[in-house]
């Protein structure tokens, strides 16, 4: 310390030490520091060595001198350092305290020169993301992989788009493989948006949603969509974008497409982990190609900026990397962009909105917004586009068979190949190859054919102009002369004209002998038809359901003669002159006498009404009466409340049951209504479509009958060899042994597989186990990596902490000068602060924890409290929602059971109350008119005589004449009731002779004609029977064979308008059934064989019955022996099958043709078969026989005979069906009496009420009769008309059954049996 009484310059201590032999002398002396104001930090020195502490660059032990520049390298701009830190001033490109080295993004010292690296070109390791990059020695940049040059600015061959964000530098040139040379496009990016924005929301119902790559997509690709849902999703649903966003967005590579997508609503938020595998963005391109984006982290505000490059995309389900390739061939043709919508499978809605798509377009050189990326090839001639993925000019897309499915994705796109037009075009469509802008007055995909107008090969010489009529006025589509002058069949005109043409006939099929008509378009009419198109009746002809029909008969003819001689006489004599008959007013006031009568009539029941309500009303009684019901009623609604209750929400459960198997079954449908859509190569519909076409092509090709012989050959031998081991399993003593070694061998097997199953169960634990085993020793990884890193980061702290040591020894140093400076003992005192600062922080953190204890038990008291009130807000809805429901049942029961019967009768008593108070009324206009009538009355009696006599001869007068007039209306009457009763007479014949020509025409249609071939082996004939549009279809015919001919036509039916048809053909023997109702063809053939008959056909057993039944889409083919009792055993059943569903109708008019041993051209495609052979007796269609002589056209065809036992059955089993609207009317054949008769009568029915059967003898009065009443069969005689017999069966019988029953008269005896076998 120093002394009082020193100097105030502070000393310091020198120990002198001198040693004398055995004493030692201490001296101590105090020196003066005498450290340099400026030089110095502080006045101290060091207490034993006496230095000064000095300011940087300052040097001496007082502190009195400077330190040396040494400023004079080559990179100094002067000698003179910096007085405070004493760097040196450096020039530009070095650096260091005295400039001694170059600095970063300089090289070549002493002489330091700038680097100029690229940026976007140099490694970014070797740059410090200042746009300074640092070179070697020499001055050579670090290149990018794809970069080259000194300072790295130029792309490699084959490379272009030099970019700071390729970590590559330039992208490598793609072009499709069609070339390798390529430069940056001069393009800009533009954007390609989607105006406005697109709502989702949710309501009640179901609403199918298509699945793509099996994501759900939301319907439609515009406007707002409400979607109806009753269940939650399991996934994600997906926006669909529109066609705008398809297609070739080859320009878009490496830009970005941009969105905001947002959903709102819905508790239950998919898991991260759920949401990891459904991608935000979905791109599908070129069939197989299905691109997936996942971002790294979701947007909170729903934005998203989508890079379309490969490096940021994922194959779906394929763990290959996106290749620069696989990109380009998917934008090439986007056919699928989706991006996901909802968040949460109970989401209430979703929006998306500011969806844009970069795309390069040319636009200012010096944008700043440059595509990068784009590459602009250098394309062979035949491609065109900036990366050659199109057909140039005279060129199209032309692809590989089964292109894709290809394994080679390049295959995809497809390759540019020379338009075949040949040589007649340069141009054709890019894609289909079509051929375009035609020469040489040719067209069609090729340029092969001549165009409208023309005629020729265009391949043998040019194509020519009809002249039809002439060059100039040409009328012709094609045509084959030189020139035509005349309209064709079916048209009339006169085109040679200027300014003519050919107009349609238009003659009606019904009323015209043919379509054709002469040259002024009059048509070829048949009798009692006229008009231009035949459309009109002549005169005394009326229309019917057969056309015109002449009224000559004897007899209205006669009548009609001697009305025109009436009308003749009438409109002959001179009325000039005389006063008509006063017809017209006597009518008229007839009239009015008659609407007065009535509303007389009217007013007089009106007040008996009324005066009857008066007398019988009495609204108390009725009042009570009402009461008395409606507590009836009441009474009734709480009985049947309960249990109406309960089948109600019994109703409701079933109702929810099928509600969800609906949905189940909709959305299974619409799942295979989508299936394999978009899917990768795995599966393709077309290329499926294609070959089950082909497949089913051959299988129609291919002839089995040989095989089906050979099969059924085998199935015969298998039989037998059955029937064998049966005999010798019976037979053999040693079967009982094996079957008891078998019974043995399978309980062990049921043992054994039972030992099996539960090694299986513990093999299934097993891996259990080992899969949580597994499990474990991932997690114990984990943790030991968690070690590893903590032992680091342990290790790094001691490290810290050393230093931290050596720091704070360095401080306490300090801190004892600093000490000293400040005592402890003083206020200012750092010690004594430090204290007060730390007993400070303790107080504000116990009050913190105290804070933090509180806020937590708030926390926790709050949330427990929103619990119960969201536990009480439930219960509130529950009751709310079962007091709206009591109250629904309420108004749905009480108000409808109860309210309905005291609202009924308060509205009959309103109603009555009503009526009463107009009748009132009523009696009250009445004496008002009364009154009125009096006072006219008053005002007649104040006339004079003479008026009243002139009042009194003018209705003298009225009178007589009104006589005159009632005679003479009384004579027309009479002449009027002759004219309508000989109408009626004429009507009545009218109808006689339509029935008499309907029995006509049924009886000529059962007439048969055996029809075959003529002796040059030809017979073709057309019907036109009265066809209709049907679901259904019959067809029966008769068919015998008996020449060597193994194929014959036997009918064909077909429709002018349509492709609809049915054909009956026998190939190989065999007959066979073909049909198309719309949907498709379908062929069936029966198996029975048929065999040859006679040269007369006069083997009964060789005659064939062929029926064919189509119901919709299915057909069935029936070919049985037509004399094929006692042998049933032989017969093959009936074969059937089913064309393509969807078509069941088959469009057949009136106007369509049905062929024998014939057809159109048309249909020769489809037919096996051209020509008739053998012998057809019968046909009919629908029930309706056709007779084979009733034909419209014919060629060759003759007769042939029929099988004698075939006829006997034809004439004797007579099959009727009906309808419930028609009958059946015949004759007795056996007009003498005769002792024994036998009626049997077959019939089978599902009408509980019917007559079968009905004899009449109107001069006896004797009827006997058959009939079904409640289903059970009444047989009826009556002998007169005091004596009848009835007898009914004890069982119903109007079931599915053929029934029978028989009646039998002998010698006055009657006996009926019926079918239980009752007889009586």
């Amino acid at each position: 310390m120093p002394q009082e009484g020193c100097p105030s310059a502070l000393l310091y201590i020198v120990w002198v030490i001198n040693v004398f032999s055995v004493l030692s002398l201490l001296v101590v002396m105090w020196v003066r520091c005498a450290c340099n104001e400026l030089g110095s930090t502080s006045s101290s020195c060091d207490i034993v060595s006496g230095r000064c502490l000095c300011k940087n660059n300052v040097v001496g032990r007082a502190c009195d001198k400077c330190r040396l520049c040494n400023c004079s390298g080559v990179g100094a701009l002067s000698r003179q350092c910096d007085a405070r830190t004493g760097h040196c001033t450096c020039k530009e490109g070095y650096e260091g305290e005295h400039c001694g080295r170059c600095s970063y993004g300089y090289y070549g010292f002493p002489v330091c020169s700038s680097c100029k690296c690229f940026e976007s070109g140099t490694n970014p390791q070797n740059c410090d993301g200042q746009g300074r990059c640092q070179c070697d020695e020499r001055g050579q940049c670090p290149c990018k992989a794809n970069v080259v040059g000194r300072r790295c600015g130029k792309c490699k061959g084959s490379t272009f788009g030099l970019s700071v964000d390729n970590p590559l530098g330039c992208t490598s040139c793609y072009c499709f493989r069609r070339t390798n040379q390529c430069t940056q496009a001069d393009l800009t990016w533009s954007q390609l948006a989607l105006p406005g924005e697109r709502i989702l929301s949710f309501g009640s119902g179901e609403t199918r949603l298509n699945v793509t790559n099996q994501l759900h997509v939301i319907p439609g690709t515009e406007g707002n969509v409400s979607i109806a849902s009753s269940l939650l999703f399991d996934a994600p649903l997906y926006w669909q974008l529109p066609r705008e966003f398809m297609r070739d967005k080859v320009k878009s590579y490496n830009g970005y497409l941009r969105f905001r997508t947002e959903s709102s609503g819905g508790r239950r938020v998919f898991p991260e982990q759920i949401l990891q595998t459904y991608p935000l963005v979905s791109l599908q391109g070129n069939w197989q190609l299905v691109l997936e984006y996942y971002p790294p982290t979701l947007s909170p505000d729903g934005r998203y900026k989508v890079k379309l490059h490969e490096d940021h995309w994922h194959l779906k389900n394929d763990p290959r990397r996106v290749t620069r390739e696989m990109m380009m061939i998917a934008l090439q043709n986007i056919q699928h962009l989706l991006i996901r919508a909802t968040h949460a499978s109970d989401a209430t809605s979703a929006t998306l909105q500011d969806v844009a798509m970069d795309i390069a377009a040319e636009g200012s050189p010096t944008s700043s917004r440059v595509a990068l990326g784009v590459e602009q090839c250098i394309c062979p001639t035949s491609y065109s586009g900036t990366s050659c993925q199109n057909p140039n000019t005279g060129h199209y897309r032309w692809y590989k068979k089964n292109y894709i499915v290809s394994t080679i994705i390049i295959d995809l796109v497809g390759e540019a190949r020379r338009c075949e037009c040949n040589g007649r075009s340069e141009t054709c469509n890019s894609e289909t190859g079509a051929c375009q802008n035609c020469r040489d007055n040719t067209m069609g995909p090729k340029c092969e054919v001549c165009i409208t107008g023309y005629y020729g090969n265009p391949d043998l010489g040019p194509c020519k102009p009809c002249a039809c009529p002439t060059r100039l006025q040409n009328f012709a589509e094609t045509c084959q002369a030189d020139r035509y002058a005349e309209c064709e069949y079916g048209y009339y005109g006169n085109p040679s004209q200027p300014g003519g043409s050919c107009v349609p006939c238009d003659c009606d099929p019904f009323g015209s002998v043919h379509e054709g008509c002469d040259n002024q378009g009059q048509c070829s009419c048949k009798e009692g038809i006229q008009g231009r198109d035949c459309s009109q009746c002549a005169p005394r002809h009326i229309t019917s359901a057969t056309g015109c029909q002449s009224c000559v008969d004897g007899c209205v003819d006669v009548l009609l003669d001697e009305v025109e001689e009436m009308i003749e006489l009438a409109t002959s004599v001179d009325v000039t002159g005389i006063i008509p008959a006063p017809w017209p007013s006597l009518r008229e006031i007839r009239n009015i006498t008659k609407v007065l009568r009535y509303q007389l009539n009217r007013y007089h029941s009106s007040v008996n009404i009324s005066q009857k309500m008066i007398v019988d009303f009495n609204l108390d009684y009725i009042a009570r009466d009402h009461l008395r019901k409606a507590k009836a009623l009441l009474d009734i609604a709480r009985m049947t409340f309960p249990p109406i209750a309960t089948l109600r929400s019994d109703a409701k459960d079933v109702l929810d049951l099928l509600n969800s198997l609906y949905i189940q079954i909709d959305e299974t449908i619409a799942y295979l209504k989508n299936y394999a859509i978009g899917e990768t190569p795995n599966i393709s519909i077309g290329v499926a479509l294609e070959e089950a076409e082909m497949i089913l092509k051959q299988i129609q090709m291919r002839n089995f009958t040989l095989v089906k012989i050979g099969a059924d050959t085998e199935l015969r031998k298998a039989e037998l060899l059955l029937e064998r081991i049966k005999k010798m399993d019976q037979t053999n003593p040693l079967t009982q042994d094996i079957k008891f070694r078998v019974g043995d061998y399978e309980s062990k097997l049921k043992e054994m597989r039972e030992r099996i199953r539960v090694s299986n169960l513990k093999i299934d634990q097993t891996g259990l186990l080992m899969k949580g085993n597994a499990q474990r020793l991932g997690r114990l990884n984990d943790y030991s990596d968690r070690i590893r890193n903590s032992r680091v980061v342990i290790q790094d702290q001691n490290f810290n902490s050393t230093q931290l040591l050596r720091d704070a020894a360095r401080y306490l140093s300090n801190m004892g000068i600093n000490y000293d400076a400040y005592p402890e003992g003083t206020e200012d005192s750092l010690v004594r602060q430090a204290i007060q600062s730390l007993q400070t922080s303790q107080e504000l953190q116990s009050k913190g924890r105290d804070l933090k204890t509180m806020i937590t038990q708030q926390l926790t008291t709050l949330n427990k409290q929103q619990q119960d009130l969201g536990s009480t807000r439930g219960i509130i809805d529950i009751a709310n929602s079962r007091l709206d429901a009591l109250h629904t049942l309420m108004d749905i029961h009480f108000s409808a059971n109860i309210s309905s019967g005291i609202q009924h009768a308060l509205t009959r008593t309103e109603e009555t109350r009503n009526n009463v108070e107009g009748t009132l009324e009523k009696i009250t206009s009445i004496q008002t008119n009364l009154t009125i009538i009096k006072e006219q009355a008053r005002e007649l009696n104040r006339f004079d005589n003479s008026l009243l006599n002139e009042i009194r001869e003018t209705i003298s007068t009225a009178k007589s004449h009104t006589t005159k007039g009632v005679r003479l209306a009384s004579n027309m009457q009479k002449t009027v009731d002759r004219i309508e009763n000989k109408s009626k007479d004429l009507r009545d014949r009218i109808e006689a002779l339509k029935r008499k020509i309907k029995q006509t025409r049924q009886y000529a249609s059962s007439i048969r004609v055996s029809l075959t071939t003529d002796a040059a082996g030809v017979c073709t004939r057309k019907y036109r029977p009265t066809l209709h549009p049907s679901t259904t279809t019959t067809i029966t015919l008769n068919y015998a064979i008996s020449t060597a001919e193994t194929d014959a036509l036997l009918l064909y039916v077909g429709s002018r308008n349509t492709s609809d048809f049915m054909a009956v053909e026998m190939v190989n023997r065999r007959i066979e059934f073909v049909w198309d109702a719309g949907g498709g063809m379908q062929r069936i053939t029966h198996p029975l064989t048929l065999l040859t008959n006679t040269e007369d056909v006069s083997n009964d057993k060789r005659w064939y019955h062929i029926i064919v039944n189509r119901v919709g889409n299915i057909g069935q083919l029936s070919v049985v022996p037509s004399n094929s009792e006692g042998r049933s055993g032989m017969l093959q059943p009936p074969v059937s099958d089913a064309s393509p569903p969807g078509f069941s109708k088959m469009d057949l008019l009136p106007s369509d043709t049905v062929w024998v041993g014939g057809a159109p051209p048309r249909a020769y495609g489809v037919l096996k078969t051209r020509k008739f052979s053998g012998c057809l007796h019968t046909l009919s269609i629908d029930g309706e026989n056709i007779g084979l002589w009733n034909f419209t056209e014919s060629e060759g065809c003759g007769a042939c005979n029929e099988g004698e036992e075939l006829v006997v059955r034809h004439r004797d089993e007579i099959a009727v069906s009906f309808n419930g609207k028609g009958y059946f009317k015949g004759s007795n054949r056996y007009q003498r009496p005769k002792p024994y008769y036998n009626t049997v009568l077959s019939f089978k029915t599902l009408d509980e009420d019917a007559l079968l059967f009905l004899a009449v003898n109107d001069e006896k009065n004797q009827y006997f009769s058959v009939a079904l009443e409640n289903g059970h069969v009444v047989f009826t005689v009556q002998f007169d008309a005091q004596t009848r017999l009835v007898m009914t069966s004890s069982r119903r019988h109007n079931n599915r059954d053929m029934i029978q029953v028989q009646a039998t008269v002998s010698n006055g005896a009657i006996g009926v049996m019926f079918p239980d076998g009752a007889v009586h």
